[in-house]
Formats: C-alpha cells, sequence, structure tokens
C-alpha cells in the first residue's frame, strides 16, 4: 500500500564559513588556514572498509570497521550519529551490510558507502535452531540520534517454530519462514530497527499433520486448533504441554532470555525482554502455514515468574505485534462480550494500550496526534477515537491491528474489513518502538519508561520520522464512507 510520510523536522541552523582575506604581513600560519578553508557547498566524501569481509559462523570471529570523510557535517553509521572519522569492531551472526553516510552543507548530496560482510552457515538440519537473519545491533537512538550498539543479548530475538510440519513438509516450512520475514519487514516501524533483531528458525519435526477439531496430534509442540480452523489455546492442560515444548527448545538458543520484565503488570507479567516465539503452523488444505491466530504468554513450567509472549498462526504481524508490543485487538463489534476495562492511574508499560475506554480528548493517550496537538498540526480526520464505550476507541480507522469481524458493519455499515495489513495507524506504530526500546534496555525503569518515553523520545521520533498518513482518505471505510469520529471535548 503507497502511503506519504509526513516528516516534522526541526531545521538546523546553516554554518556559515567565514573567509579569511590574505594580507601582507600575515603570519604563515594564518595564510595556511585561508588556503585550507573549503569552500561552502563542497560535496562530501566516505570511505568505510572491513578488516575482514568473511567470517565464519558463531559470532565469536571480529572484523574491524574503518571510516573516514571530508567536508561532512554530520555522519551517520546505520543511521546512527557517529564522528567524521573512525572505527567499530563487529562481529556479525549473520550477513551484515553497514551503511556509512556523509552529509554536507544544504544543496550538496550526501555520500554513501557500504561494506558488506559475509558470515558462512551450514545447512539447517531438521530440530537444529539456525539464524535466519541478525541486524547489526547497530540502530539510531531516537532520543539524541546518536549510534547505539547493542550486543546480541540486548538485542530482540525471534524463535520460528514449525509446528505439524512432518518430515516431507519441512522443506516448505523454510519458504513459508521467507514469507514470514517479508510479511514483518514490510511494515516500517519493524523495518526502520530491524537492525536490532535476530531471527532464528527451528525445523521442528511432527510425527502426523494437524486436524482441526480432533484431539491433540503427535505434532512438535502439541498446539491445539479447534474445528473453525483457529488455534485454541483456552485449555490449562492442553496449554501446559505447549509451555513445557516450547521452554524445552529455549535454552538450546545461542541468546536465550537474560532480562525479564516484572510480575507486578498483567500484560508484560515476567515477560521475556529479549525473546519472542512465533508458531508457524502447517495447514495441509492450503499446503503452508495457516490456521487463525493466537497471542499468549507461556509461562515457563520451571519458573512461574517467567514467561514468553508467542504468537501462533495466520496474519503473522499482526499476531507477532501482539506478542512483541503487547498491543490488543481493535475489533469494533456488538457482540454483546465487553472487553473495555478502564485503566486506574497514570499509564505505564504494564497497562498502556492501543485501545482505552473513553473518548474525552483529554484522557486519549494519543491526544498529541489529534488534529492541532503538537505533533499533528492540521491533519483533520485522520486521528480521533474511533469505536464505541463497549469494545473500546482507537486512533484510527485502517490499522494492521484493526479487527475483521463482519458484526463491523452493523455499527459502521458498508464493508467490514478494517484491517490493513501493510500500514500500523500511527499511534500503534509508535506504542511498538516504545516497546523496542524498553525490550532493548534503554527505558529500564518500567514504572516510569512510558513516562520517559513521554517526555524524552517522543518528539525525537515523530520529528525524524514523521506522521504515516494513508493514500486514500485516512478515516473513510473501503466504500468511502465517512466514519471518522471526533473525539470529545
Amino acid at each position: 500500500m503507497r502511503s506519504i510520510r509526513i516528516a516534522f523536522a526541526t531545521v538546523g541552523v546553516m554554518a556559515i564559513t567565514k573567509v579569511v582575506v590574505a594580507q601582507a604581513g600575515l603570519p604563515e600560519t594564518v595564510q595556511n588556514l585561508r588556503r585550507m578553508d573549503r569552500p561552502f557547498g563542497s560535496a562530501p566524501t566516505c570511505s568505510l572498509t572491513a578488516s575482514a569481509t568473511t567470517l565464519p559462523a558463531g559470532g565469536t570471529t571480529p572484523s574491524t570497521l574503518n571510516w573516514s570523510t571530508t567536508y561532512a557535517t554530520r555522519v551517520t553509521l546505520n543511521q546512527g550519529t557517529v564522528g567524521a572519522n573512525g572505527s567499530l569492531v563487529v562481529r556479525p551472526l549473520t550477513d551484515a551490510t553497514y551503511t556509512l553516510t556523509a552529509f554536507g552543507d544544504p544543496g550538496a548530496a550526501p555520500a554513501v558507502c557500504q561494506e558488506v560482510i559475509h558470515v558462512t552457515q551450514p545447512t539447517c538440519a531438521n530440530g537444529a535452531i539456525c539464524p535466519v537473519t541478525c541486524g547489526t545491533g547497530l540502530i539510531p537512538d531516537v532520543r539524541t540520534g546518536a549510534l547505539l550498539t547493542l550486543p546480541p543479548d540486548r538485542m530482540v530475538h525471534v524463535l520460528l517454530v514449525a509446528e505439524g510440519y512432518t518430515a516431507s513438509d519441512t522443506a516448505r516450512f523454510h519458504t513459508d519462514v521467507n514469507n514470514w520475514m517479508s510479511q514483518w519487514s514490510a511494515l516500517d516501524a519493524y523495518d526502520t530497527f530491524r537492525e536490532a533483531f535476530c531471527f532464528w528458525k527451528l525445523p521442528a519435526v511432527s510425527n502426523q499433520r494437524i486436524v482441526p477439531g480432533g484431539v491433540v496430534e503427535d505434532t512438535a509442540f502439541r498446539v491445539p486448533v479447534d474445528a473453525g480452523g483457529g488455534v485454541d489455546l483456552s485449555d490449562p492442560l492442553e496449554i501446559d504441554v505447549v509451555e513445557q515444548r516450547v521452554w524445552a527448545e529455549i535454552p538450546r538458543l545461542p541468546f536465550p532470555p537474560a532480562t525479564f520484565y516484572p510480575t507486578t503488570a498483567s500484560r508484560t507479567r515476567g515477560m521475556a525482554k529479549n525473546l519472542v516465539v512465533a508458531g508457524l503452523l502447517y495447514e495441509a488444505a492450503v499446503g503452508r502455514s495457516g490456521y487463525g491466530g493466537q497471542t499468549t504468554l507461556l509461562v515457563n513450567p520451571a519458573n512461574a515468574n517467567r514467561s514468553v509472549a508467542s504468537a501462533f498462526g495466520l496474519n503473522h504481524p499482526h499476531e507477532f505485534t501482539h506478542a512483541f508490543a503487547r498491543l490488543r485487538d481493535e475489533y469494533i463489534t456488538l457482540d454483546g462480550d465487553p472487553i473495555c476495562v478502564p485503566v486506574s492511574g497514570a499509564w505505564s508499560s504494564g497497562n498502556v494500550s492501543n485501545v482505552v475506554c473513553g473518548s474525552t480528548c483529554a484522557s486519549l493517550p494519543w491526544k498529541h496526534l489529534v488534529a492541532g496537538g503538537e505533533v499533528n498540526p492540521s491533519l483533520g480526520g485522520l486521528v480521533g477515537a474511533f469505536g464505541h464505550p463497549e469494545e473500546g476507541y482507537h486512533s484510527e480507522l485502517k490499522c494492521l491491528m484493526n479487527g475483521d469481524r463482519t458484526a463491523n458493519a452493523t455499527v459502521f455499515g458498508g464493508e467490514t474489513e478494517l484491517r490493513d495489513e501493510g500500514r500500523m495507524c500511527n499511534f500503534c506504530r509508535e506504542l511498538t518502538v516504545f516497546r523496542l526500546f524498553e525490550r532493548i534496555g534503554e527505558l529500564l525503569d518500567t514504572v516510569t519508561s512510558y513516562a520517559t518515553w513521554q517526555s524524552s523520545y517522543r518528539g525525537g521520533f515523530y520529528s525524524t520520522y514523521g506522521m504515516d498518513v494513508p493514500a486514500v482518505v485516512p478515516m473513510q471505510s473501503p466504500p468511502g464512507r465517512p466514519v471518522f469520529n471526533a473525539c470529545t471535548p
């Protein structure tokens, strides 16, 4: 889907070069300074090299990046600001691309240099945990723009597991993993910070395929699927088996969970910060990963205070974002099953959500996005309070995290598809990046982390990355029927 990015950036102050006019009798040092002074608008140049461009697997063998620039007013490495000249020791886990950009005076085209380091990987055998792709760990700090260098244990690791794939199906699992990655990276919140993620795959072999609605089959992780084709983890006995089998594999990861959220907040209770599990379920009827998805916290059977956020089934980015960012579904239905429970007190890491129970402008956590706020000066009709009291309000109609139930027609008429597979609404996008910086340890105190994000990170995020504005009228249903609701003053 084509979208328009509007960035509300702060205009930098233009540097003015003072020209020294040579005069008879001036010291030679002044004459040399005049001759070395560069003319305004000189094109920047850059150089980037690696001491080794082919490394063995394992991430233990280093390579040193060295760079230099000329005529640069700002230099970035993988989008994070660095010095004009420098070096950095890296130990990539998979093939890695490093990009140096030298920015010059206004009007001068930036210079871009790249270095690719290849990492030799063995063939991924069935039952082994193998790398898919790992980022460099180099990302920009949203708050300052400086380069953050994350060691592997602080990166977010994602374990993609095969469920219901028999030995004859595992070749398809590798294809499904590639498709999963394509869907994930199509979302800009993940693509922008992809260097902070490391993906692993486990081609586990099941003794038989999944049979929806039957008894739990002899599959690798025993994930139950109901007769309607949806993952169903409502039975405590069945989820216990899933937990045992998933947690039995986690210690085999090269970087198992090292840090966990506190156990005091329900939405992040004891959750591993640097690990998310995503299960791909083989659906024989379609010959690929399938079945309706569900997200849950899988508790460690050996330690009830430790859990891992896990997503199973189709609509991979949607389910993954539930697990990773702890966002809620945004179903707008009138099915008699209210789920919206007001949050008392200040928003914190454990209760901040993309769904709220009131539509009063001053109480909306996305009030900064409403037209006239500090981030959105004029885009009326883009961000409001879409929904109803029973199941809550959210910021925009078209979003990856929205529902697609037919009951949506009861509320708004027209077509019922509210989910946009290729776009997170602006608030979901912000909360996803907030959760990333919390998971990698830049926002340590989860009691105050969201307040810190609001005061110190939010401005930099929107200044740098702008708002995401859909190519179509932002708040209309597919046939063009307006459904925008302004918040209540």
